[in-house]
């Protein structure tokens, strides 16, 4: 947090080396440089100038983790509360998810969390029992209760 001569670093340069490493929502870098004991003026003007110089871009950080999120397996709400957790505003949060995560690329997702949930069970196990197992699997992961009940009425050995 100090530079060589002793003196704190601004926090324009402490921002600068946070996010060397690398990419942080505007909430996670204002959450560090709180933590850091930087006034919230230096703060301001430092998240001011990181945004003009684009190397904060809450944006793209939302569609990067869109991707992560996607290879998760995560249904739509769970997808909005990690973003949420992230800080990215709820707004950003749900224009990414509905633009880049379909209907239909969350079922098809959804189905095959289902199979996997029932990769376990007997043969012989009832549908009363695959139909749990893959409801509460699917509610964990974050799917919406309609997404639950198409997969359960389309999954193939129930």
């Amino acid at each position: 947090m100090f530079k060589n001569d002793g003196k704190k670093k601004s926090a324009l340069e402490k921002a600068y080396g946070i996010l060397a490493r690398r990419p942080y929502t505007e909430y996670q870098i204002r959450l560090k440089l709180i933590k850091s004991d930087y006034s919230e003026q230096e703060i301001d003007k430092a998240i001011s100038e990181l945004f003009e110089n684009h190397y904060l871009d809450d944006n793209d950080y939302a569609e990067r983790y869109l991707q992560i999120l996607i290879e998760k397996q995560f249904g739509r709400r769970r997808m909005f509360d990690e973003m949420r957790r992230q800080g990215i505003a709820p707004t950003l949060a749900k224009e990414i998810i509905s633009e880049g995560y379909s209907q239909e690329h969350e079922r098809e997702c959804a189905m095959r969390v289902a199979m996997r949930a029932t990769d376990g069970l007997k043969e012989d196990a009832s549908f009363r029992e695959k139909a749990r197992r893959i409801s509460l699997k699917l509610t964990g992961k974050g799917f919406d209760y309609e997404t639950i009940h198409y997969t359960i009425d389309h999954f193939p050995s129930l």
